[in-house]
């Protein structure tokens, strides 16, 4: 039982790991796209949801900066999409 509980304290640790580098680079990529800070930061926030659903079904990520960028420009379109 404390093996699993290290395992999901050193996946939580990666996580807070990834939202602390990329946060504001992430959320300013969006705000250039949105032209609103309120709606790039729910962006931002709906990319790290997915990067960390998938991180949680142990997908192998090897560039955790490219697939948040990835996956903010899939949620970016679906925005997009959604308002059309």
């Amino acid at each position: 039982m404390l093996s699993a509980a290290g395992g999901v304290l050193a996946r939580c640790l990666v996580a807070s790991a990834m939202v602390a580098r990329y946060y504001r680079e992430l959320l300013n990529f969006c705000a250039r796209w949105t032209k609103d800070r309120d709606a790039a930061a729910d962006v931002v926030q709906e990319s790290y949801a997915r990067v960390l659903k998938l991180e949680r079904a142990r997908v192998p990520i090897s560039d955790p900066r490219a697939l948040l960028y990835q996956t903010a420009r899939h949620v970016l379109v679906d925005e997009f999409r959604r308002e059309q």
